[in-house]
């Protein structure tokens, strides 16, 4: 038990390291999306948005 615990510790902060940057781009994704939708109106905002949010989770996901 000592010794799992000691390996998830050990392997916790850099786990939670990658999930963080991935919901910090998600949230910029989502920031992006609103701001485009305020830019360019509701009909026209999705495919910039999907485009860029592909761009910036794909560079994430490497």
């Amino acid at each position: 038990m000592y010794l799992s615990v000691s390996q998830l510790r050990a392997r916790l902060p850099r786990f939670c390291a990658a999930h963080m940057r991935l919901l910090l781009t998600a949230l910029l994704c989502s920031v992006v999306a609103v701001l485009l939708i305020i830019l360019l109106g509701p009909v026209y905002f999705w495919i910039p948005s999907v485009l860029i949010a592909t761009f910036m989770l794909s560079r994430v996901w490497r």
